[in-house]
């Protein structure tokens, strides 16, 4: 990857940003970043994985279902945390890193050696110790295709939308294609190009790709909402600042985000359902 690409691509956010993108469980960054079908909070695959039948937060049945902002997680740095190291990386591209770093701590798996150190040493402890060993296994290090090019696991993150324009996701997760937002004003705002509200072709795209159930949107903060209770206000269930913990989920206070998706639902994203 090129340096020009690793800039478009990375996201730099502070610690507050940083939460909206935590596992609601281990409170880390979400790894392998899924949803809940019911109130559509962000979690660790693996931490959602072991949950039975009902939801965390909402404490209702869900359905795990895929979120965008696993798509900006992938383009987070993050540091290597081995030690020596530290070198700055893409979150999709951490894991590979660190099974190549020369900083990496090996342990033997010979039963019985208690050696443990960085690559360079642990292939002449091998050499040296377990010369025997490397020898009659050599046949299976090679089988199977081990050793040959492993694939990135690059995420799919442009689509073209039902207007032919070519979308991308942007920092908030949300799709965008730089049209207008409204095709019967020249004077109105573009789509994006990378945060904000965007255009009901990539609303869809939105909604698509999160697996969102009839009458889910999202907002332009990127959190899953929707219009619910008898006041018609669309609520998200975010953690908000202030006195109220959250906004919604069904009825009280909504969030600012919320709160102007109102008005771009009156604009132009009523009829998608």
């Amino acid at each position: 990857m090129s340096d020009t690409d690793v800039t478009m691509n990375t996201q730099i956010m502070d610690a507050e940003e940083e939460l909206e993108y935590c596992c609601v469980i281990c409170l880390d960054i979400a790894e392998d970043g899924v949803e809940t079908s019911c109130c559509h909070q962000l979690f660790c695959y693996d931490c959602l994985s072991r949950v039975r039948k009902k939801c965390p937060m909402c404490r209702r049945q869900f359905q795990i279902v895929t979120s965008s902002k696993a798509d900006v997680i992938k383009r987070m740095l993050s540091k290597c945390t081995n030690e020596g190291c530290g070198k700055e990386v893409l979150r999709l591209e951490l894991k590979e890193h660190k099974r190549v770093c020369l900083h990496r701590l090996f342990t033997c798996p010979s039963e019985g050696c208690e050696f443990q150190g960085k690559q360079t040493l642990f292939k002449d402890h091998l050499l040296q110790q377990h010369t025997d060993n490397i020898i009659r296994n050599a046949t299976y290090c090679f089988m199977g295709g081990v050793g040959g090019k492993v694939e990135s696991d690059e995420f799919q993150s442009r689509k073209t939308n039902d207007e032919g324009r070519n979308a991308h996701v942007g920092c908030t997760g949300k799709y965008y294609c730089k049209g207008l937002l409204d095709e019967t004003d020249p004077t109105a705002k573009n789509c994006g190009p990378n945060l904000g509200d965007n255009c009901k072709s990539c609303m869809k795209l939105d909604i698509a790709a999160r697996n969102l159930p009839v009458d889910w949107y999202v907002n332009k903060k990127g959190a899953s909402c929707r219009m619910a209770g008898t006041d018609g206000l669309f609520y998200c269930g975010r953690k908000v600042k202030g006195t109220e913990p959250h906004c919604g989920p069904i009825e009280g206070p909504s969030c600012r985000y919320c709160q102007e998706m109102q008005v771009q639902y009156d604009k132009r994203y009523s009829g998608i359902w």
